[in-house]
Protein backbone atom coordinates (compact mmCIF):
# COMPACT_ATOMS: atom_id res chain seq x y z
CA UNK A 1 0.00 0.00 0.00
CA UNK A 2 1.34 3.43 -0.72
CA UNK A 3 1.64 6.39 1.90
CA UNK A 4 -0.89 8.23 -0.46
CA UNK A 5 -3.56 5.25 -0.22
CA UNK A 6 -2.77 5.03 3.78
CA UNK A 7 -3.53 8.72 3.84
CA UNK A 8 -6.49 8.79 2.14
CA UNK A 9 -7.82 5.29 4.32
CA UNK A 10 -6.63 7.37 7.36
CA UNK A 11 -8.58 10.35 6.08
CA UNK A 12 -11.87 8.35 5.35
CA UNK A 13 -11.98 7.49 8.75
CA UNK A 14 -11.68 10.42 10.25
CA UNK A 15 -14.30 11.81 7.99
CA UNK A 16 -16.16 8.79 9.10
CA UNK A 17 -15.87 9.46 12.86
CA UNK A 18 -16.41 13.17 12.67
CA UNK A 19 -20.48 12.29 10.53
CA UNK A 20 -21.01 10.47 13.64
CA UNK A 21 -20.10 12.30 15.82
CA UNK A 22 -21.69 15.47 14.23
CA UNK A 23 -24.82 13.14 13.86
CA UNK A 24 -25.19 12.08 17.68
CA UNK A 25 -24.48 15.91 18.58
CA UNK A 26 -27.95 16.82 16.56
CA UNK A 27 -29.73 14.15 18.02
CA UNK A 28 -28.64 15.16 21.69
CA UNK A 29 -29.32 18.18 20.51
CA UNK A 30 -32.89 18.04 19.12
CA UNK A 31 -33.51 15.62 22.64
CA UNK A 32 -32.74 18.60 24.81
CA UNK A 33 -34.94 21.23 22.58
CA UNK A 34 -37.60 18.72 23.16
CA UNK A 35 -37.76 18.42 26.74
CA UNK A 36 -37.07 22.44 26.95
CA UNK A 37 -40.54 22.71 24.78
CA UNK A 38 -42.32 20.41 26.73
CA UNK A 39 -41.08 22.08 30.32
CA UNK A 40 -42.20 25.47 29.19
CA UNK A 41 -45.79 24.12 27.71
CA UNK A 42 -46.21 22.08 31.31
CA UNK A 43 -45.44 25.82 33.00
CA UNK A 44 -47.55 27.62 30.78
CA UNK A 45 -50.53 24.84 32.51
CA UNK A 46 -50.77 23.22 29.42
CA UNK A 47 -51.90 19.89 30.46
CA UNK A 48 -49.94 16.79 29.21
CA UNK A 49 -52.93 15.31 27.11
CA UNK A 50 -52.93 19.16 25.08
CA UNK A 51 -48.94 18.43 24.28
CA UNK A 52 -49.60 15.35 23.49
CA UNK A 53 -52.19 16.87 20.65
CA UNK A 54 -50.34 20.14 19.74
CA UNK A 55 -47.34 17.89 19.26
CA UNK A 56 -46.16 14.49 17.94
CA UNK A 57 -44.25 13.67 21.35
CA UNK A 58 -45.73 10.85 23.24
CA UNK A 59 -48.43 11.18 26.01
CA UNK A 60 -45.67 8.76 28.61
CA UNK A 61 -42.81 11.10 26.89
CA UNK A 62 -44.29 13.75 28.31
CA UNK A 63 -45.77 12.45 31.71
CA UNK A 64 -42.13 11.21 32.83
CA UNK A 65 -41.14 14.97 32.42
CA UNK A 66 -43.90 16.21 34.23
CA UNK A 67 -43.16 13.94 36.96
CA UNK A 68 -39.49 15.47 36.81
CA UNK A 69 -40.11 18.81 37.55
CA UNK A 70 -42.56 18.40 40.05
Amino acid sequence: MSREASYRERLEAVQKQVEVAQKQGLEQGMEKARIELIQHMLVKKLLPEEIANLTDIPLEDIKKIAESIH
